[in-house]
């Protein structure tokens, strides 16, 4: 897997009835099993982010694991998100690489974890500080 933008760790968020939710972190430093739980053998990482926002991971959603990103945590309600996540549709498996990175993007606006609006950006347009984003 390749960490988007060099980062160390990845949130994988999960949007249901225009809601955010944290389902877990990868964490890219850690390529195997044994060294995330040398670092986080207790999962601390959640309790930390759980102190950090102030909001418990639920254990007992009505989520389905099997088909989506939860950790052994459950997940965490994002109410304490405001921001902009931007987002491609997912690349299908025959698709070409290079071809699926000049497709648009979804800029989805939140606030307290709420979907307040979509809008569709060209590829060519979205700018960070290392010139072009992928996700």
């Amino acid at each position: 897997m390749v960490s988007p933008l060099g980062q160390k760790y990845q949130p994988l968020w999960i949007l249901m009835d225009d809601k955010l939710y944290l389902g877990d972190i990868y964490f890219y430093a850690l390529s195997d099993e044994s060294a995330k739980k040398e670092k986080f053998p207790r999962g601390e990482q959640y309790k930390e982010l759980e102190q950090l926002t102030g909001v418990p991971f639920d254990k007992n959603s009505s989520f389905k694991k099997e088909d989506l990103p939860i950790g052994e945590k459950g997940v965490m309600p994002a109410d304490w998100f405001d921001g902009v996540i931007l987002v491609k549709e997912r690349r299908g498996e025959s698709e070409n690489l290079e071809k699926w990175k000049t497709t648009s993007y979804y800029k989805l606006e939140f606030k307290k974890g709420k979907l307040q609006s979509v809008s569709k950006i060209e590829a060519g347009k979205v700018q960070t500080p290392k010139q072009q984003m992928y996700l």
